[in-house]
């Protein structure tokens, strides 16, 4: 098994270095198409931490630990933001969304239709989410 480890500041130009360690790597261990979409929904999640949990603009890290092999990816995201349980959202209606225009609510949609969620509340505050993508399976 493959691992790597980064730590990121609650600031959004920070996502391109994120995607620059994710391809990184990926390497081409994962096809593009899917390799794609696991930046995509990586890249919403630490969005909504940087935009929703830290609503004062105190500066913070986040740390992201990345694990490939054969059958999956994982990523285990840590941040000290406002705990967050995203699997408590009630899912977006796409259609609704987008004939009303509104702005946002897609990330969490998005994460969750490509990677499979996990949420742990940490001791002593803020968040541990743990993404993970089947790479045997079929994408859609």
């Amino acid at each position: 098994m493959k691992t790597h480890k980064l730590q990121i500041q609650n600031e959004l130009q920070e996502l391109a270095t994120l995607r620059s360690e994710i391809q990184m790597f990926i390497e081409e261990k994962i096809d593009s198409k899917r390799k794609n979409r696991i930046i995509l929904s990586i890249d919403e999640v630490i969005s909504n931490i940087i935009e929703h949990g830290f609503p004062n603009g105190e500066k913070s890290s986040i740390s992201i630990e990345i694990s490939l092999d054969e059958k999956e990816i994982t990523f285990v995201i840590e941040d000290s933001g406002i705990e967050f349980n995203p699997l408590e959202q009630k899912e977006v209606d796409v259609e609704e969304h987008l004939e009303l225009g509104e702005d946002g609510g897609m990330g969490i949609y998005i994460a969750r239709k490509i990677m499979q969620i996990e949420y742990k509340k940490r001791i002593g505050g803020g968040n541990r989410l743990t993404l993970k993508k089947n790479l045997l399976t079929e994408e859609i």
